[in-house]
C-alpha cells in the first residue's frame, strides 16, 4: 500500500490509512479533490476489478458444473448498476470467453423512459415475469382475496401489468 499523501498543511489527501486495513482516505479542499479524482478512480479500480473478476469466474465455474455452458454459448447479459461501470462487459467477455452485452429493459410502455437502464433491468424483468402470470400461481389465491395485504399486492401486480 502507498503511504498517505499529505498537503502543505500535513492534512491527508489520498491514500491507505496505515492504522486500519482496507480504509482509504480521500480528503481535499481548495481543489485537491478535483486534482486527485483520477487517482481516487484508480485506487477504487484496484479494489473493485479483482472482485468483479472473481464473481464472473465463480459464475462461469458454476455454469460448467451445472452443464449449462453450452446453453449460454449465445452470450452473456450483464445487468444491474455494476454493469455500467467502465470495462465490466469487456472483463466478462475475457472470463466467459463469449460475447457479452449490457441488458436494458425493452418493449415497455408507460414509464419506460424512467427505467430504460441496466440499473433497473432485474427489477423490471421480475415485475414483468410476475405480471405475465409466471409467478407461483396464475390466479389470485384465497389468501390474496381475504387479506388487505393480498388484495393490495394483487392490485399492484395488475397495475404493473397495465403499465408494461
Amino acid at each position: 500500500m502507498k503511504e498517505i499523501e499529505l498537503d502543505a498543511l500535513d492534512h491527508a489527501i489520498l491514500g491507505a490509512a496505515p492504522w486500519c486495513e482496507n480504509l482509504f482516505l480521500a480528503n481535499g479542499s481548495s481543489g485537491h479533490g478535483v486534482m486527485h479524482s483520477p487517482a481516487l478512480g484508480q485506487l477504487l479500480s484496484e479494489i473493485i476489478q479483482p472482485r468483479v473478476e472473481e464473481i464472473f469466474t465463480l459464475v462461469a465455474r458454476d455454469l460448467v458444473r451445472a452443464g449449462l455452458n453450452d446453453v449460454a454459448a449465445g452470450g452473456v447479459v450483464v445487468t444491474g448498476g455494476s454493469s455500467i461501470m467502465h470495462g465490466v462487459p469487456e472483463l466478462a467477455e475475457q472470463v466467459f470467453d463469449m460475447p457479452v452485452r449490457r441488458g436494458v429493459p425493452s418493449g415497455l410502455s408507460g414509464l419506460a423512459d424512467v427505467v430504460q437502464s441496466p440499473i433497473h433491468a432485474t427489477a423490471v424483468g421480475l415485475a414483468l415475469y410476475g405480471a405475465r402470470g409466471h409467478g407461483a400461481g396464475s390466479g389470485p389465491t384465497e389468501m390474496e382475496e381475504r387479506t388487505l395485504v393480498g388484495r393490495t399486492g394483487r392490485r399492484l401486480r395488475d397495475w404493473f401489468a397495465e403499465l408494461f
